[in-house]
């Protein structure tokens, strides 16, 4: 069903849950916002400030996918933010403004296609981080980001089918 996945599976943090999560968001249609997500280990490791004063038992779902994906709808009001996972999907925290810091080291390259983008790029510059993957609203584009560089970025099949 997605092109490129053989290779992302490889490279993305389980590239399996990536897919269900792009799965989901494909029956969204034009209520997806798109998604932002952070892998560290505790939400220290990332400069953020909490968007909502929600809590995470307010999203009962034991399956990770399911929440993500319901929080990315336009008509949900707390859409916005970046969501901390760790290396195992387990929830840190939902909807953050990043703050990572800008550094020298920070280029644009044709991966980065706007804020969240960016924004997912200079946080996975932070050693706490082990990756940063978006999800783009307009074409589903899933871009991968590991010490700044966008290391896979590919389009589901069927995000061209919904354009």
């Amino acid at each position: 069903m997605f092109d490129a996945l053989s290779l992302a599976t490889r490279t993305v943090p389980t590239g399996d849950k990536i897919a269900r999560l792009v799965e989901k968001t494909l029956t969204l249609g034009e209520d997806f916002a798109g998604v932002g997500l952070v892998f560290c280990d505790h939400a220290t490791a990332v400069p953020n400030v909490p968007i909502y004063r929600d809590k995470i038992s307010m999203y009962p779902s034991d399956d990770v996918c399911s929440v993500i994906a319901d929080r990315s709808r336009l008509s949900n009001p707390q859409h916005d933010g970046f969501d901390l996972l760790t290396a195992d999907w387990t929830i840190i925290e939902l909807g953050v403004f990043l703050a990572p810091p800008i550094t020298a080291r920070t280029t644009l390259d044709e991966c980065r296609r706007g804020s969240r983008h960016i924004a997912a790029a200079l946080t996975s510059l932070l050693p706490t981080v082990h990756a940063c993957v978006t999800i783009s609203r307009q074409d589903r584009l899933v871009s991968c980001f590991r010490e700044g560089d966008c290391i896979v970025s590919f389009r589901s099949l069927a995000s061209r089918v919904h354009q």
